[in-house]
């Protein structure tokens, strides 16, 4: 009996690992074909390669017509844990007008509902594994944030962390 229950197990280990394998080969069959993107301010917001906890892709064109605040993050990055309560008052203040989307650059596998939960965030934490975007976006750094308008194009960039009211002074020129 019990070795029944550790076969299933290893078996959705391997169902799972083979999932997430096909989407990311999927996810750089698609992106290989794309021309080289590259951020720049007043310019068309290059496409993000990211995926939510249960590996849904997610796509800034899941957001159209709503500023996107993008932030990178790692998990060993004080500055980036201090900022995201920053981040979440804004996420509250301006429900509905604007997008915080959180990307966790780690390469390693991170439970992101995990730290959603232990970081009391509601914003979409998503993981860019691959570094796909971080590449796309020149991040050298984390906590580095990318203003995008309601149009796609990049407004502003910013390496560091921001605190609420320069993250609420920093967002005026989108909303």
């Amino acid at each position: 009996m019990e070795n029944t229950s550790v076969r299933k197990h290893h078996m959705r280990l391997k169902v799972r690992s083979l999932n997430i394998g096909l989407c990311l080969f999927s996810v750089l069959f698609l992106l290989a074909g794309c021309k080289d993107e590259v951020v720049a301010l007043s310019k068309p917001a290059p496409s993000i390669a990211v995926f939510n906890n249960s590996q849904e892709e997610v796509t800034l064109s899941q957001f159209s017509k709503t500023p996107v605040l993008i932030d990178f993050w790692s998990v060993g990055c004080g500055p980036c844990m201090a900022m995201m309560p920053e981040l979440e008052k804004l996420q509250q203040q301006y429900h509905g007008k604007l997008v915080v989307l959180g990307i966790n650059t780690d390469q390693t596998d991170v439970d992101l509902d995990k730290y959603a939960k232990k970081l009391n965030v509601s914003f979409p934490l998503v993981q860019d594994q691959l570094n796909i975007t971080k590449e796309r976006y020149n991040v050298i750094g984390t906590p580095t944030s990318f203003l995008i308008d309601s149009k796609g194009t990049v407004h502003a960039i910013h390496e560091g962390y921001l605190n609420l009211n320069s993250l609420q002074s920093w967002i005026q020129g989108v909303l």
